[in-house]
């Protein structure tokens, strides 16, 4: 029997979107004969469950559970640290500067010398918040998982080791202990890492990208296969990194296992129509554009709601609304996995909103959407991956992330269709058939195995 190590930060029942590739990967597998071993994080370091998901990975005992610690970085830094009501900056440039400025017996001075100090503390308080993070913010358990890691592999012949990132931590320890077991390694890339593999947001600054995309380097170079699960990624890191061949580059997308309607449905003729947004507002993705468009339907007489499914967008993500656009919008807390698929099958207009920022990742919950067969607003660049997955269905539009007027002209057309009865939750057995977990493992699988037989087993 073959035997797989995955190294998976997120793993059940933790109810995060990171959670979902990695389990219904390991499920794959074992469903194929082999023995898998997951290394992830301790029960008590996790914030949001759902238990149902252990269903999918049903063998606890296959699960090794490891909690975070402080690096030597942190209890330094803890060492460092004054007492309460102290500050770092006490005897520093700031108080010297301070007391010139008395001295001087100038307020100018005392204003532009206080300023200054505060310039310069800040920058260095930026430059330890990311040096404390690097590489990201789970880096205190890449010892812990590493010790554990040694003791599972320890006498132990494993034949591949799967690791995936975000958090690049995961994908580190992974790397470490392929390396160290002689064991052909899969690096599986959710987000882009670094610039140089196409990452579009700033990450503590030049010396951060420096380092980053040394470790990065480092795995890619190790890996047997890097696996992204979005046509943009890929394209970033075969551009970033030329040497790797297309043999050891491979896209496999998400897929979703929730239930697809196997017959079709036209909508209701007379309630609202429910725009409804599932998951956090984070990295500039804007609920206010489509607020501002369903008011302004609402102004001649339509009736739309729209509804936030997680925390509450605070006033960036809303952006200048007119008068009632911030009424117009219900939120919910955040649900099951099970129960927000539940209630995306209801009739209602399913919003996903990818700012350019995130031009290359597709979102899990996009494949969701399209299980249940309901009309898909996509907010996002014409060029970006999850627009290149979207737009192969009749039942998915396209708007600029702020474009009203856009959005206005999308919820018009709906309202018509509707009203002419030709608003449908379409069927999605045989359409999203391509896009089953069970058919995105076998990729996996099948990825897996061409890696084996590339590396002979230890």
């Amino acid at each position: 029997m073959k035997r797989a190590l995955f190294v998976a930060f997120h793993f059940a029942p933790e109810n995060v979107s990171g959670t979902h590739r990695s389990l219904h990967f390991a499920r794959c597998l074992a469903d194929r004969g082999f023995d898998v071993t997951v290394l992830t994080r301790s029960l008590s370091s996790l914030t949001s469950l759902d238990t149902s998901l252990e269903d999918v990975f049903p063998w606890p005992d296959r699960i090794v559970r490891v909690a975070p610690g402080d690096t030597r970085l942190d209890r330094f830094v803890d060492w460092l640290r004054p007492p309460a009501g102290g500050s770092l900056a006490a005897g520093s440039d700031g108080e010297r500067e301070d007391r010139a400025a008395t001295a001087d017996d100038s307020a100018v001075a005392r204003r532009a010398a206080g300023n200054s100090s505060s310039r310069r503390f800040g920058k260095l308080r930026g430059f330890v918040d990311w040096a404390l993070r690097f590489p990201d913010e789970h880096k205190g358990w890449y010892e812990p998982a590493l010790v554990a890691g040694r003791r599972i592999l320890d006498g132990n012949p494993f034949d591949v080791v799967f690791a995936s990132g975000p958090p690049w931590t995961g994908i580190r320890v992974g790397a470490a202990l392929a390396r160290e077991g002689g064991i052909p390694f899969l690096a599986d890339y959710r987000d882009p890492w670094t610039r140089r593999s196409g990452r579009t947001w700033k990450v503590g600054g030049p010396l951060f990208d420096l380092l980053g995309a040394h470790l990065e380097d480092r795995v890619i170079r190790d890996a047997a296969m890097v696996i992204a699960n979005s046509p943009g990624i890929t394209d970033g890191i075969r551009s970033g990194y030329p040497a790797l061949i297309d043999s050891r580059l491979e896209t496999i997308v998400n897929g979703s296992n929730a239930r697809r309607r196997d017959s079709s449905t036209r909508f209701p003729g007379s309630a609202p129509i429910h725009a409804r947004h599932f998951g956090s507002l984070y990295a500039k993705r804007k609920i206010g554009p489509l607020l501002a468009a369903a008011l302004r339907r609402n102004e001649e007489g339509k009736r739309w709601t729209v509804e936030q499914y997680g925390p509450d967008p605070g006033t960036a993500y809303l952006g200048a609304l007119p008068a009632g656009g911030r009424e117009l919008l219900e939120r919910f807390e955040p649900l099951p996995f099970h129960d927000a698929v539940q209630r995306m099958h209801e009739p209602g207009l399913l919003v996903m909103i990818q700012p350019a920022l995130l031009s290359r990742q597709v979102p899990t919950k996009l494949f969701d959407y399209l299980c249940t067969g309901n009309p898909v607003l996509l907010l996002a660049s014409e060029e970006s991956s999850a627009w290149t997955i979207a737009r192969r269905f009749d039942r998915c539009f396209r708007a600029d992330p702020d474009d009203v007027e856009g959005i206005v002209r999308i919820l018009a057309d709906l309202e018509d269709r509707r009203s002419a009865g030709e608003l449908m939750q379409v069927s999605t057995v045989d359409d999203t058939r391509r896009l089953t977990k069970e058919s995105i493992g076998l990729e996996f699988t099948s990825s897996v195995e061409r890696v084996l037989l590339r590396s002979p087993s230890p």
